[in-house]
């Protein structure tokens, strides 16, 4: 059973983080593109190191309307998208989940896409919602055991006009 996987981490290296199963025992393999069956068919040099991590609590937030103050929701109309990703080296390119906030603009990361609790590290909060400007927050750092709080994250509300009227005439005889 594959525990988890990695295919870069914003560069030529890969980074993976999983939790070793309780008895202690599993096989890690590192292959090349396309080697999916991990047949041996890439050759490369390869690093291992293991270390252990320490997890944090949550990551958590509010979205809100720079327009009203009021919460932007999940659900219709906005369809509002929290995505999470982890910074190494001031580059943020780890995905490590995504959710729609509740109806009060709430959200709450405690695991990974796998399941997997967070590790304290620096993280990136990036939000897309119908009527704002996509919002791409500043990398922050979470330390241990700790249940980290955004607050509010404000949307700009995109600015809309009512309508373009006009009329085409032609340049030669002006109808």
């Amino acid at each position: 059973q594959q525990l988890a996987g990695q295919d870069d981490s914003g560069s030529a290296d890969s980074r993976l983080f999983f939790t070793v199963p309780p008895d202690g025992r599993f096989v890690l393999a590192a292959t090349s593109f396309p080697d999916f069956g991990f047949q041996g068919a890439g050759e490369g040099t390869y690093l291992l190191s293991l270390s252990l991590t320490e997890s944090i609590d949550s990551i958590s937030g509010r979205l809100v309307s720079s327009r009203d103050g009021l919460p932007v929701s999940g659900s219709e109309p906005n369809f509002a998208g929290v995505q999470l990703f982890r910074c190494f080296d001031g580059a943020c390119f780890e995905f490590v989940g995504f959710q729609n906030p509740d109806t009060n603009g709430q959200f709450r990361f405690e695991t990974n896409f796998n399941g997997d609790r967070l590790q304290a590290g620096s993280y990136q909060v990036q939000v897309f919602a119908n009527g704002f400007d996509f919002f791409s927050g500043e990398p922050f750092d979470v330390p241990a055991n700790a249940a980290f709080d955004l607050g509010d994250v404000v949307l700009t509300a995109q600015s809309f006009i009512g309508s373009i009227t006009g009329r085409v005439v032609d340049a030669l005889n002006g109808r």
